[in-house]
């Protein structure tokens, strides 16, 4: 999966150092020059520092990786989660195990057989 110059996620394992350097700066022009008191372009940025630190963190050719796309911003959380675990399980995934920093992670739907709450000092989401 990666995304294009346009923002839109695509699906390739691949991943050039030039496709990657490309998008990094043009994200980070984006960011920089849209988000005055909006933020819109934010999400997309993130999700390409989120896909940057995998890779750097030595994950790559995942078969899905899923991120919240711009359209689900909006959506609380645990609903957003819960959902993403229900087309999983409606894919034939079991979900084992889970472990998240907030509560949010964990409760919901199709929750796991194992859940584990990390702590995290800094923020809370309620």
């Amino acid at each position: 999966m990666w995304m294009d110059l346009s923002g839109q996620l695509a699906e390739d394992s691949t991943y050039g150092d030039e496709k990657l350097k490309t998008a990094r700066s043009y994200f980070a022009y984006r960011v920089e020059n849209s988000t005055m008191g909006y933020g819109k372009h934010a999400p997309m940025f993130i999700m390409l520092v989120t896909v940057e630190n995998l890779i750097n963190a030595g994950f790559q050719n995942w078969d899905k990786l899923i991120l919240r796309s711009p359209d689900e911003q909006h959506k609380m959380a645990t609903l957003y989660k819960s959902e993403k675990r229900d087309e999983m399980v409606k894919e034939g995934y079991r979900i084992r195990g889970n472990s998240g920093d907030q509560w949010s992670d964990l409760l919901g739907s199709s929750i796991s057989q194992r859940s584990f709450k990390l702590p995290n000092p800094m923020y809370y989401i309620p």
